[in-house]
């Protein structure tokens, strides 16, 4: 859309003439907050002109703007320089800690940190001071500060080769309004720069910039060597005359509070391990056990292979725990989601719908049962928490869901997923085709009415009511209806029962019957005959699709003449055969007036139309032409139980007059 208005904007109006067509471009303004409110003017400073090396040496890689300045006197960054190549973390350790034991040593502040460059160096340092200090590497400090910053082996660990440092010497320097500015001297314009020393100048600013009032370098090797006297020179940095003073970085600090808030800071940027440590010294151990379950679960999620399922397992219990000591609703509700997370990625599905509804996320509680088939539990989540489940997801599962309970009968939760409507439960049934469930529901529904006419079928050994059999074929044309709407003749009999109201005074009357029996059988083979009915009608619409397509086996383009004309002359014959099968058929199914097999005054007639009907079917099953698809196969059940029922029927009716 935003497209569109541009072209038209930029060509269907003309540039020039009609100006007041044209909209005036708004003035704007454009903003450069260039004061540092979080550093002192020493780190600034120091900072701003990594930026400057930056314009100048990589133009396009950032935007230009105004230098940052600071409004707070500091002093520049502390260098110290070890003299040799491999600077021992030992001698590291005896400066940092005044060759005091690190037993006797106390805890650093909340607000001082070390920045390494890599996760290794990081868990050496750690180790090292017993986790005294926080040590964090270079990639997690960002969005963080602290009041002093010890930046360890930066230059001595850095990807840019010492050449790439040394080009920056290459660049003349001046101050200008307290901006220190670079540019290429005339001989060195040419100087091929490597891409990495962009990247490397872009981490040390973000290094340096996490600063508030002190920030130490610590540092040994060609590279810092070589950079120190260019900085120095500058007045950009300050580089220590001994290692002594380094012990000085060392502020133990009590304040919980601190403690407390820096927890928070790395709980909520994703650094679960040294949040725990500061929820620990905050005295904060409900909340440091929080920080250790996530840092346990983000672990056990990046396993692959044989030992993954058991780390989530035990992320989850350890989630689990925590969610039950929680107070907090919110924060219980968010552990419980992790701890369902968990157990899910286990492949525990049970266990992970139970956390889901612990933590109230009934609509992932359902569906993750749902699709591991689990439908008795699903079934429960549905009826325990329907209310509280997105309805449209309840309607989705209850469809398929439902159809367990039914098929094993346990008909008192299919009750409770209906909210006790035996009616629902009923038309699933007969959607699903289950005919000793519909029974036995309509008996649940009926149990009174139905009792006093069931019929005792000796030869089936079952029972039928009229009611059970009109009702069958009302839901399966209903059915049948919704699929093939497109189909003739459909549009008669699309509301429920209505087939069934229409010709119900048609049926044989039993007026004349003289026993109990012959009014059982009378009424018995109502129902059938609305199926045979039924049936006719849509063999019919299948023969004539089948008519129309009879010819698309001639739209291939590799067939011979020859094969062309025996098609030919198969289609012909299978399309006389078929239109004599249609006409046979609506001699049973008329198209102006009820059917015959309706019409039929007596139970003999009908018994002729019923072996009529199926003999029909058969004929057309056996040719062969039609395709036997799902359709088809109701077709035959809905004839085939029709003629059966019909044929008890009359031999009912028939034994009851002989006695």
């Amino acid at each position: 859309m935003q497209d569109l208005k541009s072209f038209i904007y930029e060509n269907k109006i003309p540039k020039e003439g009609s100006c007041s067509q044209r909209k005036a471009s708004r003035p704007f303004s454009l903003f450069e907050l260039t004061v540092n409110f979080r550093s002192h003017y020493g780190i600034v400073r120091y900072a701003a002109s990594l930026v400057e090396l930056i314009y100048t040496l990589f133009p396009n890689s950032i935007d230009v703007m105004e230098p940052e300045f600071a409004n707070t006197p500091g002093p520049p960054p502390l260098l110290f320089v070890g003299p040799e190549e491999d600077f021992d973390q030992a001698e590291f350790m005896r400066c940092l800690l005044g060759q005091i034991p690190i037993e006797h040593v106390p805890a650093f502040s909340a607000q001082q940190v070390i920045i390494v460059r890599s996760e290794s160096t990081a868990r050496l340092l750690t180790q090292r001071l017993q986790k005294r200090c926080t040590v964090i590497t270079l990639l997690e400090t960002k969005g963080l500060e602290f009041d002093d910053v010890l930046l360890y082996n930066f230059f001595a660990e850095s990807e840019a080769p010492t050449t790439s440092w040394k080009n920056i010497l290459l660049l003349s320097a001046h101050n200008k309004d307290g901006r220190v500015q670079f540019q290429y001297k005339p001989s060195e314009a040419h100087a091929t720069i490597l891409p990495v020393l962009c990247y490397e100048l872009k981490q040390l600013y973000v290094a340096i910039t996490r600063a508030r009032h002190r920030c130490w370098l610590w540092d040994s090797g060609r590279t810092i060597d070589a950079m120190k006297v260019f900085w120095e020179g500058l007045k950009l940095i300050k580089i220590s005359d001994s290692l002594n003073p380094l012990c000085k970085f060392a502020a133990s600090s009590q304040d919980l509070w601190q403690w407390d808030q820096r927890g928070k800071e790395f709980f909520s940027t994703g650094l679960y391990p040294l949040a725990q440590l500061c929820f620990e010294r905050a005295g904060k151990g409900k909340e440091a056990a929080i920080a250790d379950a996530y840092n346990i679960m983000t672990k056990a999620k990046a396993i692959q292979g044989a030992d993954a399922e058991d780390a989530l397992i035990h992320a989850a219990e350890e989630m689990e725990t925590c969610a039950k000591s929680e107070t907090s609703s919110n924060t219980a509700s968010t552990l419980w989601y992790h701890a369902a997370t968990c157990w899910h990625g286990a492949q525990d599905v049970c266990y992970a719908s139970e956390a889901y509804c612990n933590g109230g996320f009934y609509d992932q509680a359902a569906v993750i049962l749902f699709e591991a088939q689990e439908m008795d539990e699903c079934l429960k989540i549905l009826v325990l928490y329907s209310g509280r489940i997105d309805p449209v997801l309840v309607q989705r599962i209850e469809e398929v869901a439902a159809a367990h309970p039914l098929r094993e009968r346990i008909y008192d939760n299919l009750k409770k997923l209906f909210n006790g409507n035996l009616d629902q439960c009923i038309a699933l049934a007969h959607l699903l085709r289950l005919p000793r469930q519909i029974k036995e529901l309509l008996q649940r529904k009926h149990s009174d009415s139905l009792a006093a006419e069931t019929i005792e079928d000796e030869v089936l050994q079952d029972r039928l009511t009229p009611d059970d059999a009109a009702y069958c074929i009302q839901v399966a044309w209903r059915r049948a209806a919704e699929r093939q709407a497109h189909r003739r003749r459909l549009d008669e009999f699309s509301s429920e029962g209505q087939l069934y109201e229409e010709n119900r005074c048609s049926f044989p009357k039993v007026g004349d019957c003289v026993t109990n029996r012959e009014v059982w059988a009378s009424r018995l083979i109502r129902g059938p005959y609305l199926s045979i009915a039924l049936g006719l009608q849509m063999l019919v619409a299948e023969m004539e699709n089948y008519l129309e397509h009879i010819d698309y086996n001639l739209m291939r383009e590799d067939l011979s003449p020859k094969r062309i004309a025996e098609i030919q002359k198969s289609n012909k014959r299978d399309k006389g055969f078929i239109m004599d099968c249609i006409a046979k058929a609506h001699e049973c199914l008329p198209r102006s007036k009820p059917a015959k097999l309706i019409k039929s005054n007596n139970i003999g007639a009908v018994r002729i139309q019923a072996k009529n009907a199926w003999n029909i079917l058969m004929k057309v099953k056996d040719s062969k032409t039609v395709s036997p698809r799902d359709d088809f196969k109701m077709i035959e059940t809905l004839i085939r139980r029709g003629r059966d029922l019909v044929l008890k029927g009359y031999d009912i009716f028939k034994r009851s007059r002989h006695k």
